[in-house]
């Protein structure tokens, strides 16, 4: 089933008031790239380096997303990128043909939660609106899991109460420190009301990690990127804009498919 981002908002918010765990595993198309590639067991060196992984772990890579999506509340649907019900992307003939499959390659590794949400839901969590997933932090303890500590002033500057947990960068070696980090991550995840969760691969694993140890974490990728000043992803520049106040809004082109959120 499809859920829209304002049932699971009021999902994400009744689980930080009720301190019940709760995690998002939002893949996007580069999950499926590298997804695709560890399924076939090929060693695409670029693609893990890019992550920070070393080649001969792509069954680990497998394990990763299985656990992390199977164990999370919701999982990302790709459907949505033929139906009419977001906007279209630009795509190379290989990349059409791995979001048109996506089902067939979740079956493969063993990934079985249909609890599906938009695979933008990232971006979408911080739209200009008044009900978002800012106002439903506001007044909480939340920990930034990301590579950019300049985001923490930002997100505080506007009043709220953030501690990052830093991690290495792209193409860095993020597998050496990802083990001690689960374990430092398995003691403090209850000890704020939400994480916000920007570490790529590894990412899905710190997620499934906090909510596995009574937690709230939330998987919003690349919107740290944005956050740090880096601007928006390609296929987004021409239907989100950046505020001021750190959200996101949809551009007249992009306002039709609102109803479908």
């Amino acid at each position: 089933m499809l859920y829209n981002l304002n049932y699971i908002l009021h999902d994400i918010e009744t689980c930080i008031n009720n301190k019940k765990p709760f995690s998002i595993s939002r893949l996007g198309d580069g999950d499926l790239k590298l997804l695709t590639v560890a399924s076939n067991g090929h060693f695409n060196r670029w693609k893990f380096n890019q992550q920070g992984i070393p080649v001969s772990e792509h069954e680990f890579v497998c394990k990763l997303y299985k656990e992390s999506c199977n164990n999370a509340n919701y999982v990302s649907s790709f459907d949505m990128y033929f139906d009419g019900t977001i906007w279209r992307r630009p795509l190379s003939r290989g990349m059409r043909k791995k979001i048109q499959f996506w089902k067939r390659l979740y079956r493969k590794v063993g990934i079985k939660n249909e609890n599906y949400c938009s695979p933008e839901i990232g971006f979408l969590f911080f739209l200009n609106e008044p009900r978002n997933l800012f106002s439903i932090l506001a007044n909480k303890r939340i920990c930034l899991i990301t590579c950019f500590p300049r985001v923490e002033g930002k997100i505080n500057g506007l009043g709220y109460n953030c501690t990052t947990f830093l991690i290495p960068g792209r193409n860095e070696h993020h597998y050496k420190v990802y083990y001690t980090n689960i374990e430092k991550l398995s003691k403090i995840a209850t000890s704020f009301d939400a994480f916000l969760v920007g570490a790529g691969t590894l990412g899905r694993g710190y997620s499934n990690c906090i909510k596995a140890n009574g937690g709230v974490a939330i998987d919003i990728g690349q919107v740290f990127d944005s956050w740090a000043d880096f601007g928006l992803p390609k296929r987004l520049k021409r239907f989100l804009i950046r505020t001021p106040n750190l959200t996101f809004r949809l551009q007249d082109n992009a306002k039709q498919f609102r109803k479908f959120f």
